[in-house]
């Protein structure tokens, strides 16, 4: 009995586990060349050989002398990246500069000294860029883009 237990357990958590993380953040992102990315989800498709991480884009910074993180994303509207030039690189860390973020209820503010950062990083993965979940139109199969984020000049939630 307990042994069936467990085993209803553990396939509810699994379950439970694929469903959250099929919840993509689906975003414009327009870059300073002024072309624009039709991007399915702000995060990778897959962290590596690890399919139970989280793969999601976090934003953090000062407002007013306080660290704030931000993974949720559903009161967000906009995003304006200003200050972040430094190429990709290994082992640098990500380049700190400052984001105005604009709320869906109008309010705004900004963060310094921010960053923008993967929740996972691969072998090989670059600092100063994010990979984000793009779908191939011709075969509708998920693919992963990396973009600079000195390329960036501003994210939009749909």
């Amino acid at each position: 009995m307990n042994l069936k237990i467990l085993l209803i357990s553990l396939g509810l958590y699994f379950g439970l586990t694929s469903f959250l993380k099929s919840a993509d953040i689906p975003v414009i992102i327009n870059l300073k060349d002024g072309k624009s990315l039709d991007i399915a989800h702000f995060g990778q498709h897959k962290c590596g050989t690890n399919s139970y991480s989280d793969e999601f884009v976090l934003i953090r910074g000062m407002y007013m002398g306080t660290l704030t993180e931000i993974k949720n994303y559903s009161e967000i509207e906009k995003i304006v990246l200003v200050g972040f030039k430094e190429k990709p690189g290994i082992s640098i860390g990500n380049e700190k500069g400052t984001l105005q973020i604009h709320k869906r209820n109008g309010q705004s503010f900004t963060l310094d000294n921010a960053e923008i950062t993967m929740s996972c990083y691969g072998v090989g993965d670059l600092y100063n860029t994010i990979i984000v979940k793009i779908y191939n139109p011709i075969t509708s199969v998920p693919a992963e883009q990396t973009v600079e984020t000195s390329n960036i000049q501003s994210i939009i939630f749909k």
